[in-house]
């Protein structure tokens, strides 16, 4: 996809269901995992409730360490639902925006926030925005359109801002 390939820091995917989203976005959390060099990057997958992230993405993101599993690359905390790789020490925790106090705190160095329409606004604002400032890390916005919300906002941001 032209938004893999572009790399922009802010990325909007608004695409039907069953489209392939949130594959692309473990795909690139995996890829930005694997190829930071800061120290102790952290990197985040965000649904609407915790619970949804864990049936929408936990599978199909140890599915993708497997290989790596195998030969002692990475670690799988069930319990945080996170997979730390051993290389580098980055980690990808999965977050639901129903606890977003949950975030407060960490520095982010690359951010997926699925199904954004069901988001509340402040999660991104008060909460992830911030996290994302100190080592200019990115975010990933995915989703299938719903009315006007953070989600619309988002988008048509995206159209008219050098970032995004």
């Amino acid at each position: 996809l032209e938004c893999y390939q572009r790399r922009k820091r802010f990325t909007v995917l608004a695409l039907h269901r069953r489209a392939g989203k949130t594959e692309l976005a473990l795909v690139r959390l995996l890829h930005a995992a694997i190829k930071c060099r800061d120290q102790m990057p952290f990197f985040v997958y965000v649904a609407p409730f915790l619970k949804q992230a864990k049936t929408i993405a936990w599978a199909r993101l140890k599915r993708k360490v497997e290989p790596m599993l195998r030969y002692g690359g990475v670690e799988i905390n069930e319990v945080d639902l996170a997979v730390t790789l051993k290389s580098n020490g980055a980690t990808i925790r999965l977050f639901g925006g129903d606890n977003p106090d949950a975030l407060r705190g960490v520095r982010l160095d690359g951010c997926v926030i699925d199904e954004v329409a069901q988001i509340k606004p402040e999660v991104w604002n008060d909460i992830i925005q911030p996290a994302l400032s100190d080592r200019k890390g990115w975010a990933m916005f995915i989703g299938t359109p719903a009315g006007i919300n953070l989600f619309s906002e988002l988008f048509y941001r995206a159209g008219s801002l050098p970032d995004w």
